[in-house]
């Protein structure tokens, strides 16, 4: 009886710990967590591999609907997924990644280097979010081209208590960098549409 209480003692918590959100939901709570943010914003350049600056650009993070363009080809258009669009609400979200909302996508535990993640796979993009706190830490993404467009969201800072926005993110194409974006300035007292 002893060896039985045991026994359930150990694997009723492993059990528990086991279950996923479905890929919806658990996108549903990190853009929920992202959108009870008040707004910071951020300056960012964007860069070749060669160093030379090809754009500058001033957001607002996490976005608000309206802010910009929200479906896949205007998120798409710059060559990679800025980082700014991962922070949108979810209906924006779904139009941009909609494979990940489909009743087929899944949900796992993965690692990325040593972080524990969660891996969203739908059918043309994967997103790996960071167990923890929900940021997103890399996107991959199948273009209408037919490239895989791979965005890594580096080194991430505190802009304020509760925002959290990569550094540096490196964009690869079919596994070949040809950008950096890096965080050059933010002003967290920006107001809040």
């Amino acid at each position: 009886m002893r060896l039985l209480a045991t026994v359930i003692l150990v694997l009723v918590p492993s059990v528990c710990n086991a279950y996923i959100l479905p890929a919806a939901d658990l996108l549903g709570r990190m853009s929920s967590h992202f959108q009870r943010i008040k707004t910071v914003q951020v300056s960012v350049t964007l860069e070749d591999v060669d160093g030379r600056l090809l754009q500058e650009n001033l957001v607002t993070v996490p976005m608000r609907p309206g802010e910009e363009p929200a479906d896949r080809h205007d998120a798409l258009l710059a060559g990679y997924l800025p980082y700014p669009f991962l922070t949108m609400d979810v209906k924006n979200l779904r139009s941009i990644l909609p494979s990940l909302f489909a009743g087929d996508a899944g949900v796992r535990f993965t690692r990325l280097d040593s972080t524990v993640c969660y891996l969203v796979e739908g059918t043309g993009a994967r997103l790996w979010i960071r167990k923890k706190d929900l940021y997103p830490l890399r996107a991959e993404v199948l273009t209408e081209t037919g490239r895989w467009v791979t965005c890594l969201y580096l080194d991430p800072v505190h802009l304020t208590k509760r925002m959290v926005y990569p550094s540096r993110t490196e964009v690869r194409i079919e596994g070949n960098l040809e950008y950096i974006e890096r965080l050059s300035l933010s002003k967290p007292n920006a107001p809040s549409p």
